[in-house]
């Protein structure tokens, strides 16, 4: 949910700490509650919007034709590299040529 926090120095953290702090004063445990049940509110729509839309559905749909796929294509290429090695294999050997003074 708070990924972006991974991407911040702690440096940054601390100055936006400081930041919040000067800004709100007193006032900070309030608002850093307000702002997470917000946050709560906003998570809990999206998943209802998710569920109701049919998306996540569509997405395993998806997931699902492009596994077949790649399997299938793995599948094909590795008949391919199987029927390579038998013809190889069928193939007359061609003669080595004798090496210069093994008379």
């Amino acid at each position: 949910m708070l990924g972006f926090i991974g991407n911040l120095a702690p440096l940054e953290i601390l100055v936006i700490v400081a930041l919040a702090v000067v800004v709100f004063g007193r006032r900070l445990p309030q608002v850093a509650g307000r702002l997470l049940y917000q946050l709560r509110r906003l998570r809990q729509s999206m998943y209802d919007l998710r569920r109701e839309s049919g998306i996540d559905r569509e997405i395993r749909n998806v997931e699902r034709t492009v596994r077949q796929a790649a399997w299938a294509a793995e599948a094909r290429a590795a008949e391919e590299v199987k029927a390579e090695k038998v013809e190889q294999e069928s193939l007359p050997k061609a003669a080595e040529p004798d090496e210069p003074g093994s008379d």
